[in-house]
């Protein structure tokens, strides 16, 4: 009406103009049935009056005056600050008509859907189906829901079959409310499309990912309400609709397999929404195939809203073939228990429905083998039954269905091509992809890759991705979509401030981890009272015990090989540990030899190490393992530090990596995310597991500037289950990482 120029006082007219004339219609409609053939009043309802026809001569009073009315006045009527033309008495008429039509053709279709052995005629049924009418209407609850289909109901069970009438008045809702509603707002759609092409384009196109990321969601509900729709039908009674097409002679057999097929029907839907809802491929075409069959059967059987409901479910899947682009087969989608518990649930509640709808049949073993037109209850049994099997057997074979392998480790190949972006990656962490334990995805050229590990459904990169900056853009997308496209849960550990507006473009959260410690090595001194205790531990080492410090190539590292495993087992069997990974070099030969080594000699006898990585363009040297012997001097660790320090500072680098504090750097503030606060409190108070704050203190007097250090995941919920997966690619199990 707007887009036609009405103003906000010409809505207001007309919708109270329909409001009156759907009144005037029960007025006068209702009124006159009421008078002519009054409905037997429900005895469990407490009423003023033992008649309808006391109602019906009011309502027939109330509509005659407004005829009246409008007939006699011509002034305009004002209710407040309104003021609305009086309508004429050929306007009146008309209203009256209209809407007594619009009534009685809404009572026909009920009368149409009631069971035949009800054996009620039109005229006398006009009178219950308007008596429910004002009830609901009067109560105010939308649309007389539950409220209209009571007093009906009550009025009608008397004569008939109380399931059977129930199931036609919930017929009745879908064919006269929710199908044409449906269809209304197809109409309004298209209609406000047509008008708006321009905008709905620009904002569509802003809102399509949006978009793509809803489309499934709704499906997988829209399939999963209208498959517990089918289950909940099998367990009411057959609507004996089906003789007039097929005959008594035929109709048993063809009663029997489509109701069984029905709820079959029901339960396939039912386990395919989550399918749907995880994107799967399979799950989309085996949907397109259940509706497909459901429709042909609903729509030979006369049931035709469920035709309908089924028809548009396949309309709007049809469409949407490109949203559901997993490659997953049925068995090995993944199920929350909360999934599990909504299919348990809509299979007990279709079996309490049978129940309560033949709770007056009293229950015999031969029930199971009756076959015939009137025998509803076997016919529900056997369909119940048959969704459970088909239930249990989807649930025993996803338990046997084989483990779908992750994508293969990085070949020697993959390595190769790796360590040539590393050696000009300024980021030394990048040298982590030299393990040998991760996957790669390399842009075309292969200048640029993203390494990463799954365990279970967690993919998780190791850092930012390396190489330009235009291609880790577009790695960091194709990575997402790769997880997406296998259902896993995407998360990039350990990544620092530079690339975070890419990763909230990925839709990931940011959760803080600890800082990394940077010693800008340009401002780094020795000198001063800051330093004195670094230099004494300089002159005790070197002048007391007699170390040394030295930095070996990798080919002449290659010799001393042995020496240094020594020294590793013995660290290890000193800290009760093992190797780890992911995140923490190890102990490999043939990843330690690409790498120049810092040894400590005390006299000719190597007592320390640690390999050192190198980024590109100087950028910063990073320690990776450092390692020492069990009979080692005190402060080792630090003198080796200190010699590190100034080496790297000689060969012109701009900083020295320190590596990261865990947990350090969280915000405790009341408005702080859940993660920082509780991070927080660890890093104060879990002195007894780790020295958090030691760690730090320990690293601050290098004068190191603090970065921190992120994990990026979607939410807040997945941040368990991805800590636990770099838990496991690390090794050693929680404890392990901590004491590390």
């Amino acid at each position: 009406y707007s887009s036609m120029g009405a103003d906000a006082d010409g809505l207001a007219r007309i919708v109270t103009f329909g409001y009156l004339t759907t009144w005037i219609g029960i007025f006068i409609a209702g009124g006159a049935a009421f008078v002519w053939d009054a409905p037997v009043l429900p005895g469990s309802i407490p009423l003023p009056f033992e008649t309808a026809r006391i109602p019906g001569a009011l309502f027939l009073a109330i509509g005659l005056a407004w005829v009246t009315l409008a007939s006699v006045r011509s002034s305009p009527i004002r209710i407040g600050s309104w003021t609305f033309p009086a309508p004429g008495l050929h306007m009146s008429l008309t209203q009256i008509a209209v809407s007594a039509v619009d009534w009685i053709a809404s009572a026909l279709v009920l009368w149409v859907l009631l069971p035949d052995d009800l054996r009620i005629a039109f005229v006398p049924f006009l009178g219950v189906f308007f008596l429910g009418q004002v009830f609901g209407i009067a109560s105010q609850v939308p649309g007389g829901f539950g409220v209209f289909e009571t007093v009906v109901g009550l009025s009608l069970t008397t004569t008939g079959n109380a399931p059977a009438v129930f199931g036609s008045l919930l017929l009745y809702r879908l064919v006269y409310y929710v199908f044409p509603l449906l269809c209304a707002m197809s109409f309004l759609g298209l209609h406000e499309f047509s008008r708006r092409k321009e905008v709905i384009g620009r904002v569509g196109r802003q809102l399509g990912d949006w978009v793509s990321e809803a489309v499934p969601q709704v499906l997988g509900f829209l399939v999963f309400a209208a498959g517990a729709f089918l289950l909940l039908s099998g367990s009411l009674p057959t609507l004996p609709w089906h003789t007039r097409l097929f005959g008594l002679s035929s109709a048993t057999p063809f009663i029997e397999v489509s109701h069984f097929a029905g709820s079959i029907l029901g339960i396939g839907l039912v386990l395919l929404a989550r399918g749907l809802q995880r994107r799967a491929d399979s799950a989309w075409t085996a949907t397109v195939l259940l509706l497909a069959v459901g429709v042909l059967t609903t729509l030979l059987r006369e049931q035709f809203a469920h035709t309908a409901l089924l028809a548009l479910l396949l309309l709007l899947l049809l469409p949407s073939r490109r949203e559901f682009y997993r490659p997953t087969a049925l068995t090995a989608v993944s199920w929350t228990p909360g999934w599990i518990a909504l299919v348990l649930t809509t299979l007990l509640g279709a079996a309490i429905l049978l129940l309560f709808s033949f709770r007056r049949l009293e229950y015999s073993g031969d029930l199971w083998w009756r076959f015939a037109l009137s025998e509803d209850a076997p016919r529900s049994m056997r369909a119940i039954v048959g969704a459970s099997v088909v239930a249990s057997a989807f649930a025993f074979a996803r338990l046997l269905r084989p483990n779908t392998p992750p994508p293969p480790l990085g070949t020697a190949e993959d390595i190769e091509a790796a360590w040539n972006v590393v050696q000009a990656s300024p980021d030394s962490s990048a040298h982590l992809a030299l393990l040998g334990d991760k996957r790669f995805l390399f842009n075309d050229a292969k200048t640029a890759f993203l390494m990463y590990g799954v365990r279970g459904r967690a993919w998780i990169a190791m850092g930012d991705p390396q190489g330009p900056l235009v291609e880790r853009t577009e790695l960091a997308w194709r990575f997402r979509e790769l997880v997406d496209r296998n259902g896993g849960i995407p998360a990039f550990y350990e990544v620092g401030a530079t690339n975070l507006g890419l990763y909230v473009d990925l839709g990931l959260t940011l959760h803080g981890i600890g800082e990394s410690a940077r010693v800008p090595l340009a401002a780094f001194t020795m000198q001063g009272g800051d330093r004195a205790a670094l230099r004494k531990t300089l002159r005790r080492l070197e002048e007391r015990e007699g170390c040394t410090f030295s930095v070996l190539t990798p080919e002449e590292a290659r010799s001393i090989m042995p020496r240094l495993r020594a020294i590793s087992d013995d660290w290890l069997a000193a800290k009760k540990g093992k190797e780890k990974s992911f995140s923490l070099g190890s102990f490999r030969e043939d990843y330690l030899s690409r790498f120049p080594i810092g040894i400590v000699k005390r006299g000719d006898e190597i007592i320390a190490f640690a390999d050192l990585w190198q980024s590109g363009g100087k950028e910063e040297l990073s320690p990776d393992l450092m390692r020492y012997a069990s009979d080692a001097p005190d402060s080792t660790m630090e003198y080796l530090f200190i010699r590190l320090i100034l080496w790297a500072q000689e060969q012109g680098f701009a900083w020295f990596n320190l590596g990261m504090a865990p947990l350090s750097g969280m915000e405790s503030h009341d408005l702080a995310p859940v993660t920082h606060r509780v991070g927080g409190l660890v890093y104060r108070h879990g002195e007894a597991f780790y020295n958090f704050q030691g760690l730090r203190r320990y690293k601050e007097k290098f004068d190191p500037v603090w970065e921190s250090r992120y994990i990026a995941c979607p939410g807040s919920f997945a941040l368990p289950r991805i800590l636990l997966g770099v838990t496991a690619l690390i090794g050693g199990g929680i404890q392990g990482v901590i004491r590390k």
